[in-house]
């Protein structure tokens, strides 16, 4: 069952899931940027920045320096989504939303009960060429 907080500012109510912000994952710095997630888009690439910059002034060569951003890149991945959701409670709540309920998503009517066959499937016939 996925749990949701939702939020309204008496307009507008939004339901954030609660747990691992998966498209944040894979989509990384693009994620913060739609979801307007400004300084913690800001701060990941002002270390990345900080990053190749330390990398030319020890002198590392293009090869290492782009393993290096690899793993950056593979470290942001894991704090986005872990983090990701919680972000965006929080920018939603400092922009005036308030917590409505937290709710958990109930399987529809078709899915509680069990699933029956209409017709019985005739067994398959094989036939064996000579």
């Amino acid at each position: 069952m996925r749990r949701y907080t939702t939020l309204s500012n008496g307009q507008d109510t939004v339901q954030i899931k609660k747990g691992w912000a998966w498209v944040g994952w894979f989509f990384n710095i693009f994620w913060l940027m739609v979801k307007g997630l400004w300084i913690q888009l800001f701060v990941m690439v002002g270390i990345a920045i900080g990053l190749v910059a330390v990398s030319i002034h020890f002198g590392l060569t293009d090869e290492e320096i782009t393993g290096l951003g690899g793993l950056y890149n593979i470290f942001t991945s894991f704090v986005i989504l872990f983090k990701g959701n919680g972000w965006l409670v929080e920018k939603y709540r400092s922009d005036g939303y308030r917590d409505v309920i937290t709710t958990f998503q109930q399987p529809t009517q078709q899915f509680q009960q069990p699933i029956q066959m209409q017709q019985p499937i005739a067994p398959m016939q094989s036939t064996v060429v000579q």
